[in-house]
């Protein structure tokens, strides 16, 4: 066809995103948005037109969270000028809920006086969809529609990210929201011990920024130093000495810490490459912590099934990781913590330097078990990687 064929509404869209991506650059959060308004108003509407409408308005709400995520009402006016028309693809009763569409369609004033503020029956209905689109579970149009033709291959990856936009525009701090999730799904799984649940969570953090799934790191810190010192069932512990087995359901921990590291373990295992290196910061926070046998434990038994990963996935972080985990014990060998799992841990030690390192972290790990305690039978037991 002549380069000159073409329509001048399609034509304009890729202005628009060049014109909303410049407004969120320049963004102040004390200027009026009135322009903005006026814009998405006029020209939201061709979003109907839009090849990908979700996944741009995701990538928006996601690259630009740390300017605009504290202005609901900015991000409220993007999906409803632009996903929250009668125009939409597809059924929007299923793509967002139906208090979220509500929201998008309201004014917008305070909760006590109108507004609409996200409860704890909204979360769980947005987790239990989540689950049960993972688990094949469709209405009847998503199940005859041809999906080749649509933004996404498959319903599930249109639902998921639905959902992330839908969290991305809440009127909710990103922590609240995070926060919600994270104690609603391990509620839920703690009555039903449906693993789907948990891995529904978890996929749904992984397409969040940072600001929401950085929370899941901050309650395992704070389940690291508050709960696991006094709770772990040692007997229990002893029945299970694996700390690279991740089908593992509890590790005998107590039950609260036991849920948060399998919730944690899932989230993990379903990052990107980019979030999988964060898990480094993560260690080195722990290692701040860590002054028992179990709190080594507990984070060895996160870290562990990870190591794999990054040997294939992120070669260049896996020594910094497995170095960090080696930096542990020097604050619990000094409180004289360790008792019963010396083996078990030393076995681990082992095979991180024979499996994953070799000689690449020789004289690091030379220097951290030498600072041990030359009397301490854990420095008996390690004295061989010197």
């Amino acid at each position: 066809l002549p380069t000159y064929f073409g329509n001048s509404c399609l034509r304009f869209i890729p202005v628009l995103e060049l014109m909303i991506n410049r407004f969120f650059e320049l963004f102040d959060p004390k200027s009026s948005n009135k322009l903005f308004d006026r814009l998405m108003d006029c020209f939201g509407g061709l979003y109907r037109y839009h090849d990908r409408p979700v996944m741009s308005i995701y990538t928006f709400l996601h690259y630009y969270d740390k300017t605009i995520g504290a202005n609901h009402t900015v991000k409220k006016k993007l999906v409803a000028s632009t996903l929250g028309h009668e125009g939409f693809e597809l059924n929007i009763d299923w793509s967002f809920t139906r208090s979220f569409t509500e929201y998008l369609s309201s004014k917008g004033l305070d909760i006590i006086f109108g507004e609409w503020v996200p409860d704890r029956e909204y979360f769980t209905q947005i987790l239990t969809r989540l689950q049960n689109v993972l688990n094949n579970d469709f209405p009847a149009e998503y199940l005859i529609d041809d999906w080749r033709f649509r933004e996404f291959s498959t319903p599930t990856l249109h639902v998921l990210y639905c959902t992330s936009v839908e969290i991305l525009a809440l009127p909710l701090p990103a922590q609240e929201a995070s926060r919600n999730l994270i104690d609603i799904a391990i509620e839920i799984y703690s009555n039903a011990l449906d693993p789907t649940l948990i891995n529904a969570c978890a996929v749904l953090l992984t397409t969040l920024p940072e600001s929401y799934w950085g929370v899941l790191n901050e309650k395992m810190l704070q389940c690291l130093s508050e709960v696991v010192v006094d709770d772990v069932e040692s007997e229990n512990l002893a029945k299970r000495p694996r700390l690279m087995d991740d089908r593992e359901e509890q590790f005998g921990f107590n039950r609260d810490a036991a849920l948060l590291l399998r919730l944690a373990s899932a989230f993990w295992y379903h990052t990107n490459n980019g979030q999988l290196t964060r898990l480094i910061g993560f260690v080195e926070s722990a290692a701040n912590v860590v002054k028992t046998e179990a709190q080594l434990l507990f984070v060895y038994r996160l870290a562990g099934p990870l190591l794999t990963r990054f040997q294939t996935e992120r070669t260049s972080c896996l020594l910094d990781v497995a170095l960090a985990l080696y930096r542990m014990l020097k604050s619990v060998d000094d409180s004289g913590q360790f008792s019963q799992f010396l083996d078990l841990i030393s076995d681990f030690l082992y095979y991180i330097k024979y499996s994953f390192i070799g000689d690449a972290g020789r004289e690091s790990i030379k220097a951290i078990v030498s600072s041990l305690d030359p009397q301490s039978p854990l420095y008996h037991r390690l004295r061989f990687l010197i």
